[in-house]
C-alpha cells in the first residue's frame, strides 16, 4: 500500500545458499564460507564437504527439474521461512511474524507481549497482509537483459534498455489468477540478472508464537550481537482455496500441501558439523568501492541513525501517554529500533575494521596493475575508478535529500496511498512496453482490498507527529540539498512561523476530509495524472508534487 520505511528483515528475491564449513584443529577454529545461488551449487567444494560429513547431494538441495529442499524454503512477509509439515506448517523468526501479532492485539490481549498459541486450526490467527512466496523457477537471464546494451550508450539509454527488457521478461509468466508472480532481479549491482517465478499464497495464519520475553529476549541491546540467547521463532501456516489455488483468507480454505517440507531432527548438532543455510538474504554493500564506503560511513548511515532515533523518541513519548497506542506501536518501534541498531553498528564496524583503508589499498593495487599494462588495458580499465569517483560527487550531494523525500511517504498511510495512485497514473502514460508490472491490475485490485483495513489501523495523531518531524528534517538539510516542493511551500518562512506552518500543513494532509474514506481513496486509482493534478486537496497535491520530484 505504501513505500516501506523500515522492516525488521528486508528479504531480497534471490534464493541463496550460504555454506559454512567448520574445521576443528587443536589450537583454533577456522571456517570457510561462501554464498551461492541455487544453480551454482555444483561449484561447491563437494569433496571437502563430503569428508566433513555431508550426506545429501546437490540435487537434494536444488533440482531444476524436480522437487528439492529449495521448494521448502520460502519468503514469509519480509523474511525467510521453511515448511516443516505436509499441512502447510512453516517455521520463521519471531521478529518476522511480530507485526501479525501486534495487528491482532488489543490492550486487553497484547499478543506482541504474551505471544499466541492456537489450540486448534480454527483458532489460528490470521496474519493480515502477510504472504508466502515459493520459488517455482529461477533462471539466469543476464544475456537477455543486456542483449540490447552496448558500450556507446549513455547511462540513461542503458538503463531504459535494461528496464524495457526486464518488463518484457516479467510480463511472460505473470498470472495473478493462479497466484504466479515473475520478478527479474539484478544481483551484485547488475553483474547478473535472474528471473524468479513465485507462487504467492495470500492466506497466512499464526499457529504459535512465544511471548516477547522469549522471542526477543535481551531486546535491542543483544540484537545483532553474538551469541544471542533468544527464542527467535514462530510457527505459521499457509492456506489455499478448496481448489488448491492461492486465495484470500476464508474459513473454508484448507492448508497448503507443499511439494517439500523439512523434517526436524531431535538428535541435535555437534561442534564441527557442516552447516548449510538456504534463504532470502537482505542487501549488502560489502563489495562496493571505497567511495561508497566513505559516503555510507561518514554521511548516509549517521544521518539514518539520527533520523530513526528521532522517530523512536517521538513514538516512545506518545506511547507513554496512551496504553492503546503503545500496543499498536509495538511493531513499528521494533522496526525502527532494529534499523537504527543495524545502521549504528554498521558505522562502528566500518571504522573498527578499517574497511575504507582496505578498499583504498585494493584500489591502489588495481590502479598499479592498470598502469603497468599495455594500451588496451589502460583504455579498458583506466577510467573505471576516476569515473566512479566523479559519479559519487553528484550522488553524495543528493542521496540524503532523496532518501528523506522517499521516507516522507511512509509518515502517513493516506500519503502512501495517494503516492501509489500517483505512480499508477504516471505509469499509465508510458508506452505499454515500458510500464511497470507492479503497478498493474492485480496489484491495484489487492491494494483496493487493503484500504479499509489500513484506515481502520491508522493513527492520525502518530501520522501528524511523524510528518511534522520529517518536514522539519527537510528544513534542516544543507542549503544545496533542499527538497524543492517543500521549499516552495515553506521556504519563505523562518523559525517559529515555519514550524507552525509545517504543523498546520501536516494536519491538513493527515486529516483530509475529502479522501478519508476507502471509497474516495480507491477512486484515486482510476484517475489520470492530469486529473490528480487538478485536485485541490493538500494530501493529493503534496503526494503528486513529491512523487514527481
Amino acid at each position: 500500500m505504501k513505500p516501506s520505511t523500515h522492516t525488521r528483515v528486508k528479504a531480497a528475491v534471490a534464493l541463496v545458499l550460504l555454506m559454512l564449513l567448520a574445521f576443528l584443529p587443536a589450537v583454533r577454529v577456522r571456517a570457510e564460507e561462501g554464498m551461492f545461488l541455487p544453480d551454482m551449487i555444483d561449484s561447491l567444494p563437494l569433496d571437502k564437504l563430503k569428508k566433513r560429513g555431508l550426506k545429501i547431494t546437490p540435487r537434494d538441495l536444488y533440482d531444476p527439474n524436480g522437487v528439492s529442499i529449495k521448494d521448502a524454503i520460502v519468503i514469509v512477509g519480509g523474511g525467510t521461512g521453511e515448511f516443516v509439515s505436509p499441512e502447510g506448517l512453516l517455521l520463521t523468526n519471531h521478529h518476522v511474524a511480530f507485526e501479525a501479532l501486534v495487528a491482532a492485539s488489543t490492550p486487553e490481549k497484547n499478543y506482541g507481549e504474551t505471544g499466541y498459541a492456537a489450540m486448534s486450526r480454527a483458532e489460528e490467527l490470521p496474519a493480515e497482509g502477510y504472504t508466502v512466496s515459493i520459488t517455482q523457477e529461477l533462471k539466469n537471464v543476464t544475456g537477455e537483459v543486456l542483449a540490447g546494451v552496448n558500450a556507446d550508450m549513455s547511462q540513461a539509454a542503458r538503463n531504459r534498455a535494461i528496464q524495457t527488457k526486464i518488463r518484457e521478461l516479467e510480463a511472460v509468466g505473470n498470472n495473478p489468477a493462479e497466484g504466479l508472480r515473475v520478478r527479474v532481479q539484478a544481483l551484485n549491482d547488475g553483474m547478473w540478472y535472474y528471473k524468479f517465478t513465485y507462487l504467492v499464497l495470500r492466506d497466512v495464519r499464526v499457529v504459535y508464537a512465544p511471548p516477547e520475553s522469549i522471542g526477543f529476549y535481551g531486546g535491542d541491546d543483544d540484537n545483532f550481537e553474538w551469541p544471542r540467547h533468544c527464542g527467535d521463532f514462530t510457527f505459521m501456516r499457509a492456506y489455499v482455496g478448496a481448489d488448491g489455488k492461492p486465495a484470500d483468507y476464508s474459513k473454508n480454505n484448507v492448508p497448503y500441501k507443499p511439494k517439500k517440507f523439512l523434517p526436524i531432527s531431535l538428535d541435535g548438532i555437534k561442534e564441527g558439523d557442516v552447516t548449510l543455510m538456504m534463504g532470502y538474504p537482505g542487501t549488502t554493500r560489502r563489495y562496493r568501492e571505497s567511495y561508497s564506503v566513505a559516503f555510507n560511513r561518514d554521511s548516509l548511515l549517521p544521518f539514518q541513525v539520527d533520523f530513526y532515533t528521532n522517530q523512536i523518541r517521538i513514538l516512545e513519548d506518545m506511547s507513554k501517554r496512551d496504553r492503546e497506542l503503545a500496543v499498536s506501536l509495538q511493531s513499528r518501534l521494533a522496526d525502527l529500533n532494529n534499523t537504527m541498531k543495524n545502521f549504528a553498528g554498521s558505522v562502528l564496524a566500518l571504522r573498527r575494521e578499517n574497511v575504507l583503508e582496505k578498499k583504498r589499498a585494493a584500489e591502489a593495487e588495481f590502479t598499479r596493475w592498470v598502469n603497468a599494462g599495455d594500451a588496451a588495458r589502460k583504455a579498458k580499465y583506466g577510467s573505471v575508478l576516476p569515473s566512479l569517483e566523479e559519479a559519487y560527487k553528484g550522488y553524495d550531494r543528493m542521496a540524503i535529500r532523496d532518501l528523506l523525500a522517499n521516507q516522507i511517504f511512509g509518515a502517513s498511510d493516506l500519503l502512501g496511498i495517494a503516492f501509489f495512485a500517483q505512480q499508477i497514473a504516471a505509469d499509465k502514460e508510458k508506452p505499454e512496453n515500458e510500464r511497470n508490472a507492479a503497478l498493474g491490475g492485480a496489484n491495484i485490485a489487492r491494494a483496493r482490498t487493503l484500504i479499509s483495513s489500513t484506515l481502520a489501523r491508522r493513527n492520525p495523531t502518530v501520522e501528524r507527529e511523524l510528518l511534522t518531524y520529517m518536514l522539519r528534517a527537510a528544513d534542516e538539510l544543507p542549503a544545496d540539498q533542499k527538497i524543492p516542493v517543500i521549499e516552495k511551500r515553506f521556504g519563505a518562512l523562518k523559525g517559529e512561523a515555519r514550524r507552525r506552518a509545517e504543523e498546520d500543513f501536516a494536519r491538513a494532509v493527515v486529516d483530509s476530509k475529502e479522501f478519508g474514506t476507502a471509497e474516495a481513496l480507491s477512486g484515486l486509482f482510476d484517475r489520470s495524472l492530469s486529473q490528480l493534478r487538478e485536485v485541490r486537496d493538500p494530501l493529493i497535491e503534496f503526494a503528486s508534487e513529491l512523487g514527481l520530484e
